[in-house]
Formats: C-alpha cells, sequence, structure tokens
C-alpha cells in the first residue's frame, strides 16, 4: 500500500507541473492582458522602435550639424572674397587670377566638404573663379537663380540642385559685399556658389547608422517633393515604402507600422530636416517586422523544450523518490559503508514519513558523520599549515642563496650535492633540481685531480684532517669547459659536532685571470718600438707611450686629455678624410691609412696609421688603439724616384714620359666630354748659337728662365713640359668645344707666350734676346693616337720657322684663316661701336581683340650692323663674338640709347605714340654694376615715357645672385619700366624665378612655336607657358609666327599677343612706320 500510494503521488504531481509549466510559457510569450503585462513578443517591437527613434534622432543631428558647418565655410568665403578682392569683382577688367587663387586656397583647406564652386560677377552672373577652369568668363544659364538670389533681404539661401557631374546635390549660395561703411551694410557685389552632393554629404551619417542597425534595416533620405536622395543600402523594394504611405508629408514625424508592396509589415520611423524657409528633407530609419520575429522564434521553441525536459525530469525525480520511501533501511546501510571508506561529507535526510526507529537511525549517521568529518578537517588544517609554513622558509631561504651572484653549494659526507643556488646551476650547466644528489667528485672535478679531491674530503669528514678555508680549484661544466674558481668553505655538523658536509661559495675568475693576463702581453706590447697612444669612444687621449713621445715631441702630461686631431693635426690632411675614418671604425674593426701630422717643434711629418676599434660584449665601441709609423724618409724616396722618372731635373718641368701620360688622359677626357684641348709646340730661335758662343751653362740659364716665364702664361690646370735641348710644349685643356673659338683662345696664349719670351734675359751679366717659333694644333675632335696631336704640333712649328721665326702658326691653314679672320672681326667691330655703324630694326607685335581684328601694339628694336665693307653683317655672326669680348655692353647702351629717342620721337603721335619698343638685354650688360642708372639716365635725356620702354631678358640673366636681379628689377619697375622673359622654356625655367621677380610678360621661343604641329611636345610647352602665364596673372606673346594654322592654334590656347614673318619681317624705322600707319601689317 505504502509503495503504490508514492507512485500515485508521483504522478499527480508530475501531471500538476505539467499544466503549470504550459501556462507560465504561454505567459512569457503573450503576456497578461489582465494584469496590464506584456509578454516578450510585445516588448520586443517596442525596444526596436525605441533604437530606431534614437538612431533616426542622432542621424538628424549629425545632418543638421554637417549643413551648418558648410552653410558657415561659405559664409567664410563670401566674407573674405568681399574684403580682398572687392575691386576685382567690382571692374568687368579686373584680373580673376587672384580670386581664383583665393577659391583653390578655401576649398584645399576645407577638403570633401564642397564637390563644386563658383564665384559670380553680378548683376550679369559673369563666372570670375571655378573649380572648372573652363567655365571662367562665361555666364551662368539659371536667370531664376540670381534673381532669388538679388531679391532684397536675402544674403544667403540653400537650395536643391543637380551638380555639374548630374548629381543631386544641395546649393549653398551666398552674397559677396563690399566692406560695410556705417549703417551701409555694403554693396552686393557677387555671389558664391558651393556644391555638396547629397550622396557625398549623408553618405558616410548613414553608412555608419545602417552597420549598426544589421543587414535588415534600411536608411532612407526623401527632398519636399519625395524624391529618394540617399539610401543606405540600396534595396528597391524598400524605397517603395514612403510612396506607399500616404499619411506622410513634408515636416511630418513619427512612427509608422504598414504593409509594403509584398505584403510584408514594416516598422517605419520619419524625422523631419529642415533646410531652411519651407524646405524640409524626410529621414526614414526602417525594419522589416520578420527579422523582429526572426530572433524571438528559436527562443520560443527552446522555452517549450525546456519545459517539457524539466516535466519529464520531474516526474523521473518523483516517481525515484517514492522508490527510495521503501528502501530507506538499504539506503542506510550503504551510507554506512561509504562513510567507512572515507566519504566524511556524506549525509542522509529525514523524510516525513520514515518510521522513529528509521528517524533515530539516520540522526546517529548524521551526528557520527558530523563528528568524523571535523575531526578529519581539523587534522588536515593542521597538515596543510604545518606543510606551506616548511614550503615558505624553504623558498624564502632558496631566494636568499639564488639572489647571490656567485655560487652556493652544499655537500653531503658522502660528496652529493645536497643544495646549489641558481648561480651554482648555470655555471655547472644543469638544472637545480637535477643536480640535487650528484657526486660531485665523479661529475665536476677534472679526471686527474678526482682520486685525491675525494680523499682529502673523507679524511675531512672523518675527523682527521681540515678543509682548507680559502682556496681555488679547477672544475669541468656540464660541457666539458674547465673553470677556475676560487673557494670559501666552512665544514657542517650534525648535533654531535661531527662532520656531515660542507658548504661553500665559489667564484669564476676563469675570465678574470685570462684577461690579466692578456693586460700584460698588451703592456708589453705597448712600450714597444712602434708608437701607440689610446684614446675612449670620444676619442680623448687615455695614454701614450715613449715611442709617441719620441716621434711627436709630446709627453704623456701634454697628450693626455686632449683629442688627436687638435694636438697633432697639421692642415694638411683632408677634413672629410676624418669622416671617413669615422664612418669605417663604425662598420669595421681597422682603419689603415697615411695622414699629415705636426710634430711638437710645427715640423709636419707623414705618418702612417693603424687605428682598432675596441668593442663590448653589446658591440658598442669603448676605446680606440692607433698605430703610428713616421714614413718621412720613405715618402721622400718615393717623390725622388718620382722626379726623376717624370720631370726634366734642369728646369723641374715635366718630361716627355709625364707629357705622353697627361695627354693620354686628355684624350679620353675629350672623348667623354665634347671639349677640346690643344698643344703648342714651342722651340727657341737661334738657341745653338748661344750654346756655341757662351756655353752650354748659359744655355741651360736661359731655359730655366724660359720655364719660368712658360709656366706664367698658363692656367693652374694647364702643363708646360720639356721635351729635351730647346723644346718645349704646352698642353691646354678644357677648351670650348667649337673648333674657331677654341683656336682663338689658343692663339691668345701663344701671343702671350711670344711676348713673353721674347723679353730680355740676363744671363750671368750678359743681356740676351730670344724669340720663340710655335707650332698649334688642336686635338679632341677625333679618336687617334697620342702620338698623333705631337707630330701635327711639330710640323706646325717649322711652319712658323719657315714663315720667318718669332711667329705662330695652326697645323691646319683653313683653322688659321679662321682664327684671322676672327681677329679681324673683333676690330672691326671695335671700330664699329666707336663710329656708330649700326642701325635698328623694328618688328611688330600684334594684338588679336575680341571681335577678331589685329592692332600693333608695339615693336621689338633688333640692331643691325651695316659694315662700310662687308655690307650688312648677320647678328649670328657678331652677337656671340660681342658677348665673348665684352662689347656686348657698351653696344647694349647704344641699343637703350637710340630706343629711347625713338620713343621720344613717337611721343603725342595718335598711332605711333602708343607703341611700345622691346630691347634685348644681355645677361652681361643686366648684371654690370652701373646698368640701372645707365637706362634711367637714357630715360631722363630722350624724354622717353618708362612704360613704352620693355627690357627682354634670358633665363641665363636671372642665374646668380636672384636677390640682386630682383631688385634692379623692381628699382626699373618702380619707374614704369615693364619686363619680359625672353625664350622662356628653353633654360633653366624656374618656377621660384617666375614667383620672386616683377615680370610682365612671358615670350614663347620660336622653337617651340614653329613645330607645334609636328611635335607633340613643343605643343604641350607652348600650351603650358600659356597656362601658366594666365596663372601668375602675366601677359603671354608668342614669337615666330609664320602661318596662320600657328597663329590660330596660339588663339586656341589663349594666347593673343604675337610676333613673327606672317605679320611683319624687321625694318628701318621708316618703313616700319609706314606699315603701321598703312595698317599693312594687319593684313595677314
Amino acid at each position: 500500500m505504502h509503495s503504490a500510494y508514492s507512485n500515485r503521488l508521483a504522478l499527480s504531481i508530475g501531471a500538476l507541473l505539467t499544466v503549470c509549466v504550459s501556462l507560465l510559457v504561454a505567459g512569457w510569450w503573450f503576456g497578461l492582458p489582465v494584469v496590464g503585462e506584456g509578454g516578450m513578443l510585445g516588448q520586443r517591437k517596442a525596444d526596436v522602435q525605441h533604437t530606431l527613434e534614437q538612431r533616426a534622432d542622432f542621424l538628424r543631428r549629425l545632418t543638421e550639424q554637417s549643413l551648418e558647418k558648410r552653410r558657415s565655410e561659405v559664409r567664410s568665403v563670401a566674407q573674405v572674397v568681399g574684403a580682398v578682392h572687392g575691386p576685382q569683382l567690382s571692374s568687368e577688367t579686373g584680373s580673376s587670377a587672384p580670386v581664383q587663387r583665393t577659391l583653390n586656397q578655401w576649398l584645399n583647406s576645407h577638403p570633401g566638404d564642397f564637390q563644386h564652386a563658383r564665384i559670380l560677377r553680378l548683376p550679369g552672373g559673369r563666372i570670375v573663379a571655378s573649380t572648372n577652369p573652363s567655365e571662367v568668363g562665361s555666364e551662368l544659364n539659371d536667370s531664376n537663380l540670381l534673381q532669388r538670389a538679388q531679391r532684397p533681404g536675402v544674403q544667403e539661401m540653400i537650395v536643391s540642385l543637380v551638380s555639374p557631374a548630374g548629381k543631386p546635390a544641395l546649393g549653398w549660395i551666398r552674397q559677396i559685399r563690399s566692406a560695410p561703411t556705417g549703417q551701409d551694410s555694403g554693396t552686393v557685389l557677387g555671389l558664391v556658389v558651393a556644391y555638396s552632393e547629397v550622396q557625398d554629404l549623408l553618405e558616410e551619417v548613414l553608412q555608419t547608422q545602417a552597420a549598426s542597425a544589421g543587414q535588415a534595416g534600411q536608411s532612407l533620405l526623401f527632398d519636399g517633393q519625395q524624391r529618394l536622395l540617399a539610401a543606405v543600402p540600396a534595396r528597391e523594394a524598400a524605397m517603395e515604402v514612403l510612396r506607399l504611405d500616404p499619411e506622410v508629408s513634408q515636416g511630418f514625424e513619427g512612427s509608422l507600422y504598414k504593409p509594403n508592396t509584398a505584403g510584408e509589415h514594416q516598422l517605419a520611423v520619419y524625422r523631419s530636416i529642415p533646410l531652411g524657409g519651407t524646405q524640409a528633407w524626410t529621414l526614414v530609419q526602417q525594419y522589416p517586422e520578420s527579422e523582429i520575429l526572426a530572433d524571438m522564434q528559436p527562443r520560443l521553441v527552446r522555452g517549450v523544450l525546456v519545459s517539457l525536459l524539466a516535466v519529464a525530469l520531474l516526474g523521473a525525480v518523483l516517481w525515484q523518490a517514492a522508490r527510495l520511501a521503501t528502501r530507506r533501511l538499504l539506503t542506510v546501510s550503504a551510507a554506512f559503508d561509504r562513510l567507512a571508506r572515507g566519504e566524511w561529507s556524506l549525509r542522509l535526510p529525514v523524510k516525513p514519513h520514515d518510521s522513529l526507529e528509521i528517524v533515530t537511525l539516520v540522526g546517529a549517521f548524521n551526528h557520527l558523520a558530523d563528528a568524523i568529518q571535523k575531526s578529519n578537517a581539523t587534522l588536515e588544517q593542521q597538515v596543510s599549515e604545518r606543510t606551506a609554513q616548511l614550503q615558505a622558509e624553504h623558498d624564502r631561504a632558496q631566494g636568499y642563496l639564488d639572489v647571490a651572484a656567485i655560487m652556493l653549494l652544499a655537500l653531503d659526507a658522502q660528496g652529493r650535492i645536497s643544495m646549489v643556488n641558481r648561480k651554482g646551476a648555470e655555471l655547472l650547466g644543469y638544472p637545480a633540481a637535477q643536480l640535487l644528489g650528484m657526486d660531485w667528485f665523479l661529475h665536476f672535478i677534472p679526471a686527474h685531480e678526482r682520486d685525491e679531491r675525494r680523499r682529502d674530503y673523507q679524511l675531512a669528514m672523518q675527523g682527521e684532517r681540515t678543509i682548507e678555508a680559502r682556496f681555488e680549484s679547477h672544475i669541468v661544466d656540464a660541457s666539458g669547459r674547465t673553470r677556475l674558481i676560487v673557494w670559501n668553505t666552512t665544514v657542517l655538523r650534525d648535533a654531535k659536532g661531527l662532520p656531515c658536509g660542507a658548504l661553500s661559495s665559489g667564484q669564476d675568475v676563469t675570465a678574470n685571470r685570462a684577461a690579466q693576463a692578456e693586460l700584460r702581453v698588451a703592456a708589453i706590447a705597448f712600450e714597444s718600438q712602434e708608437a701607440h697612444m689610446v684614446c675612449d669612444a670620444n676619442w680623448i687621449i687615455l695614454r701614450v707611450n715613449q715611442a709617441f713621445t719620441q716621434m711627436t715631441g709630446y709627453s704623456a702630461h701634454d697628450a693626455i686629455g686632449k683629442l688627436p686631431q687638435k694636438l697633432l693635426g697639421s692642415g694638411r690632411t683632408p677634413a672629410d678624410l676624418y669622416v671617413n675614418i669615422n664612418e669605417t671604425l663604425s662598420r669595421e674593426s681597422l682603419w689603415q691609412g697615411e695622414v699629415w701630422d705636426r710634430r711638437k717643434n710645427g715640423e709636419v711629418f707623414p705618418v702612417w696609421a693603424q687605428i682598432t676599434a675596441v668593442r663590448d660584449e653589446d658591440q658598442h665601441v669603448t676605446h680606440f688603439v692607433v698605430s703610428m709609423n713616421d714614413i718621412t724618409q720613405r715618402k721622400a724616396a718615393e717623390e725622388q724616384i718620382r722626379n726623376l722618372a717624370f720631370y726634366d731635373p734642369l728646369t723641374n718641368l715635366p718630361n716627355r714620359r709625364l707629357l705622353m701620360d697627361r695627354l693620354e688622359v686628355a684624350l679620353a677626357t675629350c672623348a667623354r666630354h665634347p671639349r677640346m684641348g690643344a698643344l703648342l709646340f714651342v722651340d727657341l730661335d737661334n738657341f745653338k748659337t748661344l750654346n756655341d758662343t757662351l756655353g752650354h751653362d748659359i744655355g741651360d740659364l736661359l731655359l730655366q728662365q724660359v720655364a719660368e716665364r712658360l709656366k706664367s702664361c698658363v692656367r693652374e690646370g694647364d702643363t708646360v713640359a720639356r721635351l729635351g735641348g730647346d723644346e718645349f710644349v704646352i698642353m691646354l685643356e678644357d677648351l670650348s668645344n667649337d673648333a674657331i673659338d677654341a683656336a682663338t683662345q689658343v692663339e691668345a696664349v701663344g701671343e702671350k707666350v711670344l711676348q713673353t719670351l721674347g723679353r730680355s734675359y740676363v744671363l750671368r751679366g750678359h743681356a740676351h734676346r730670344s724669340t720663340p717659333s710655335i707650332g698649334v694644333t688642336l686635338f679632341g675632335d677625333r679618336v687617334e693616337s697620342i702620338e698623333e696631336p705631337l707630330k701635327r704640333a711639330d710640323v706646325a712649328m717649322y711652319q712658323s720657322k719657315a714663315a720667318g721665326r718669332n711667329t705662330l702658326r695652326f697645323f691646319d691653314p683653313g683653322m688659321q684663316a679662321a682664327v684671322s679672320n676672327r681677329v679681324a672681326l673683333e676690330v672691326d667691330l671695335r671700330n664699329a661701336i666707336e663710329q656708330k655703324q649700326f642701325v635698328l630694326y623694328y618688328q611688330p607685335q600684334v594684338q588679336a581683340k575680341p571681335d577678331g581684328s589685329l592692332r600693333v601694339v608695339g615693336a621689338e628694336a633688333l640692331v643691325r650692323w651695316q659694315h662700310p665693307e662687308r655690307g650688312m653683317v648677320s647678328p649670328a655672326e657678331f652677337i656671340p663674338l660681342a658677348e665673348e669680348t665684352g662689347l656686348i655692353v657698351p653696344l647694349g647702351q647704344w641699343v637703350i640709347e637710340t630706343a629711347c629717342r625713338q620713343l621720344a620721337r613717337w611721343h603725342g603721335h595718335p598711332e605711333l605714340g602708343e607703341l611700345t619698343v622691346a630691347v634685348n638685354v644681355s645677361a652681361r650688360q643686366f648684371l654690370q654694376n652701373g646698368f640701372v642708372q645707365h637706362v634711367g639716365q637714357a630715360l631722363e635725356a630722350t624724354g622717353a615715357r618708362p612704360a613704352m620702354l620693355k627690357l627682354e631678358l634670358t633665363e641665363s640673366s636671372l642665374v646668380g645672385d636672384i636677390n640682386e636681379v630682383a631688385r634692379k628689377m623692381t628699382e626699373l619697375q618702380s619707374w614704369g619700366v615693364g619686363f619680359a622673359l625672353d625664350d622662356f622654356g628653353t633654360g633653366y625655367s624656374s618656377l621660384a624665378y617666375l614667383k620672386r621677380l616683377p615680370l610682365d610678360t612671358l615670350k614663347i621661343d620660336q622653337s617651340f612655336v614653329r613645330d607645334v604641329f609636328e611635335d607633340a611636345n613643343d605643343a604641350a610647352i607652348a600650351r603650358m607657358v600659356v597656362v601658366l602665364g594666365r596663372s601668375l596673372g602675366l601677359t603671354v606673346i608668342a614669337e615666330g609666327v609664320e602661318t596662320l594654322e600657328q597663329r590660330y592654334f596660339l588663339a586656341q590656347q589663349g594666347c593673343h599677343l604675337y610676333q613673327g614673318y606672317l605679320f611683319g619681317k624687321p625694318q628701318a624705322v621708316v618703313e616700319f612706320q609706314q606699315n603701321v600707319l598703312s595698317k599693312a601689317y594687319l593684313k595677314s
């Protein structure tokens, strides 16, 4: 009966639990409306809605802040443009380049905020600056926008536009006003129109929100006409939701649950973003209801399964409990067995239906178990505490031992290791745990000492002998390495006072003893016959030996604490050699080489030095050891041998051998570099007669004086050699690469030699005159052997003797004639300047007006030489000669004065009076000290207007002292004189010069204009010069324009000033004036 009742009770309770669990699961999911409690489903929807509302509010704030930031930026640039560039905006002819630079600087300081921007001049709406340079100069074709922006009381507005790229954009429009005066807020000068593409403006913020919302959520942005501006992520179905909600209008805010076109419910949160006036955007944050429920369904399934499992488990437990109620005695019996096996924590519960005997038995069991467990716990605690105490004492003692930097070792009476510290384990080469119990004598004493050492230890343990307190001995570690150890040892004794072991401390002195030995050897070597000094890492001398003192004269007291370079420096060793020494020793351990030092007495002497860098274990340099050998005698011997081999003993000039070596090098140099050289073969006239009459000793004196005079006639890098007898050779290098120019340079040297050697000599009281015959040849223009130039010079020398001696002849008759013609031309050029044989020709400079018509605005003055015998001499022939001889300076002064006189004559004429005249100024003339004063004097003397004079400089004039060039140009420009940079692009073309110098005009060189249709590079350069000139606010003129096609090409690039044969050739002033007045130049 008892067992059946237990079973029925278990079944009844199980059924009741099943019903209760089912009701709890339903209430948890659907809620309890009666008591006002919502379920998990409702709470989930409320949480999602709250999250979407927070995201929408945050995104609205970010968007409004971004819009306000851009409004402030547009307002600031409008104020800057109005304040700084008001005059340019108020004038139709004002330059737009400064406004463009301000716009570019503003956009660069706010990267990414605006994709396009314009600055307009009102009222016409002409674009004066834009991020698209092609728009500049055109008018904005949106009259409605211009009218709205100029309405009274409207200073700024934000409008929806389409960007130049065709994308939806917001336009920030701000009026540009002049500086306010008094109550007046300023005059409206123009507009700033800045575009921000909506996708770029908002995508980053929307993307961040969408990423946090998950894959199913979506952020949408619509304008006032419900046009979609941005969607992240983009899904076509989601774009239809707003259009299908009739409740949504501009300015609506709230949340809606609505089905989309597919019948799926969406939770959408709406927020309005005002833009100003009546404009507003609508922001939508939406989330599909299916995603809200998606993660709830698994939780419902898990809840039901868990509830069913709990009911099943409870039923099983109840059934088992009912069975146990009938077997309590067996349970108590089994409990005693387990308690006997050591399960002292085992306790038996008292059941409500147990009999009195069972209850008493269970109570006795539990009481017994409590007593046993308590007693056992007390014992375990005592054991644990004592064990921890002993371990702590052991660890503390071992820690003390391990801190020691020396080996600590304990042996028992049998010689086994009973204790060792960390340092000892490191020296012996075994882990500390493995060392314990190892036989000390068997494993660590050298074999030849092992038996004796063990016997001594055993005798000490027996009390028959004592152990030395301090001694040295060798041990062998685990790797087989022998170490020398210094020991301090004491005998351990037991309670009866008998020896029971030994305790020792040992220090490894192996490295110290080796270092001491090395130091003894080094000390002996240091005081050898070779000079030594030791320096620290900073090159401070620490020690010198006696040989150093004997070599330099400096004692140890003089040297220690000094720097070697300061103490011994002679000034003859190159400074970069010391840098090379330091760099080498930073990488390597040894440097050796030759230096020049100074003794204490001031004598400079050569030294062969070997420097060794000493490094520590971290490879850091700690010392430098310097070995020094005096090589004075060796150097003297080498110099003597060299002089005997390469120099003439009588004149100390290079001999034939050294000359041929240098000629070979010169020929190789000419092959690599386009420069020429020359040989002058010099032979003394009638030298044999002097030898025969006055003797060879007098002849030798003449040869020595001739050698000195020849050396005075040449440059330091040239060579004067004596071949033998009275024959000398001069080798000149690094001459011009043009044969005629090189020949002219050689002739100048040859004439100097003729004059110098032709002066009287005094030879031991005898006055003597001697003349040379000189033969000249050039080399470097062909590949040839070293003998060929010498042979040609020898032949030319004999031609000189055949021509009457005391003269110079070139090997090439044609070159001789060219040199003679050049000399004659130089003489004629000097006469021409004195006799004013020059005349100015004028070539027109033409401007194309916007209507397509042409007008002459000026002319370039070009000098011509009217030779009385040769006729008209080409400038290409005499201008280079004038540059080379320096005659370009007086010639240039004459050109400026003549041009100024012509300007003065034209002044007041209705058509000629406004013509400018451009004058080319050479670099040599411009860099003259009195150039500015000369120009001023010419203007003052002639009465010409400075503004009509334009000086054209080549890029070579700008090389050198740029500050001095800028000073001269600024001073002349202050008078009104203009400047043009001629042949731009053919020289240095430094943009730094263009920015610093007060230029007015850039000239495109004719070499680029000529080939604009044949060479893409020339066309690109011409285009670049025009763009560069416009960006710098400079006028651009193209020279060498010869065809209409060239003119049209240049016009398309924005160049409208021309000079060239298409419009007129250079002409005398009379013809030029007639053609200007008859407009003949404008018929091209």
